[in-house]
């Protein structure tokens, strides 16, 4: 809930600043015929403050003598064009005992004068402790506002409005003892009223500023994705060793192998789980590995071969160059073969074989063969 504490001043403070911390504030105009000192000073500030927006509206109040007239006068006199934001108050007291007895036609009548100055019945409202206002205003106008003043204690009242709550000398209950630039000085608070809606219950319209809404930003425009097509790339085949391939390298090697003597090798097909598209261990045998044979094992393969000759051939008088010169296979001859003589090395050797026979070997040969010629041929 929130309460508007203001201020109540006059000559006997200092003039009021804009070190002043509230939103409304009271101040005097005259007492009777009598003109506040500090008057004009105060005065000024607030209509000032009032049009910067400091303040959301202020009230004069002045002080009721049975010559009321007079009193109205001035007020009126000081105060020259009322500010629209301005409210009068009448300061209803008996001073001790100098004013005594029911004053309502003289309260009333300043009252009737005030509103038809400023125009509006809510801009004129009362002020006094409630024994004062019983004594001298009985008979109050309908719907008068009053600021009841009470130190220490908080009445209800008809038509209160606010409460004067202390006089600076510790009667504020946890509230402010005073203001600045003023120090300690009597201080009122309209209870549960915002200072707007304590303006209204015065008369006073304080027109809100609509908010100016801010220049809305528009957010920058979010492009659409473009969806691209996804580029097909051609996917190589897993190998580029074709079947045909194979084939052809097949027969290539099978070529080699008769050339060098070796095993045909085989292609490994590029489905194969040794080493892709390479040869097996087996066609990783250099030719180099099967000339390496020394003269020592040669030399003991071939007579070897030749003892696997038959009797029957030996006996023919087949010199032993042509035993040994002759394939395995000749050994193998049945012994109706070996019975006619005939070596089948020399049958079988060609005439570039037999060119190429040295003199050596010629010379080893035995004369057995020159005997077996017919006598036919000796004597020709």
């Amino acid at each position: 809930m929130t309460d508007t504490i203001y201020a109540d001043v006059s000559e006997w403070q200092q003039p009021v600043d804009d070190s002043y911390p509230h939103r409304v504030i009271c101040i005097r105009s005259n007492d009777g015929t009598h003109r506040d000192e500090k008057w004009a000073t105060n005065y000024e500030w607030c209509k000032r403050r009032c049009d910067d927006g400091a303040l959301d509206f202020f009230i004069v109040y002045f002080v009721w003598r049975p010559n009321w007239e007079q009193a109205v006068a001035t007020h009126k006199d000081l105060v020259g064009e009322p500010h629209p934001r301005m409210v009068v108050m009448i300061d209803v007291e008996t001073w001790g005992g100098q004013i005594r007895g029911d004053q309502s036609a003289g309260l009333t009548g300043a009252h009737s004068a005030l509103v038809d100055w400023l125009g509006h019945p809510q801009r004129v409202i009362g002020y006094g402790n409630r024994g004062d206002l019983d004594e001298l205003w009985p008979q109050k106008p309908d719907g008068l506002r009053l600021v009841m003043a009470a130190y220490g204690t908080n009445p209800s009242y008809p038509g209160k409005i606010a409460h004067q709550y202390t006089n600076g000398q510790g009667f504020g209950g946890g509230l402010p003892e005073g203001a600045d630039p003023f120090g300690v000085c009597d201080m009122n608070s309209a209870d549960g009223l915002h200072p707007h809606a304590f303006a209204s219950a015065c008369g006073i319209t304080i027109a809100v500023e609509p908010a100016i809404p801010e220049p809305a930003i528009p957010e920058p425009a979010i492009p659409e994705p473009t969806v691209t097509e996804p580029t097909t790339v051609p996917t190589p085949a897993a190998s580029g060793f074709t079947e045909q391939d194979r084939q052809l390298l097949t027969a290539v090697y099978d070529m080699l192998a008769k050339i060098t003597g070796g095993p045909p090798r085989a292609v490994q097909s590029p489905n194969d789980s040794g080493p892709r598209g390479g040869p097996t261990k087996a066609t990783k045998r250099s030719p180099a590995k099967s000339t390496k044979r020394s003269p020592a094992k040669a030399a003991k393969a071939a007579p070897a071969k030749a003892t696997k000759r038959s009797p029957a051939a030996m006996a023919e008088g087949t010199p032993v160059e042509a035993a040994v010169s002759a394939p395995a296979k000749a050994t193998k001859r049945s012994p109706a073969k070996a019975a006619k003589g005939t070596p089948v090395k020399a049958a079988k050797r060609t005439p570039a074989k037999a060119a190429k026979r040295t003199p050596a070997k010629a010379a080893k040969r035995t004369p057995t063969k020159r005997t077996k010629r017919t006598p036919r041929k000796a004597g020709a």
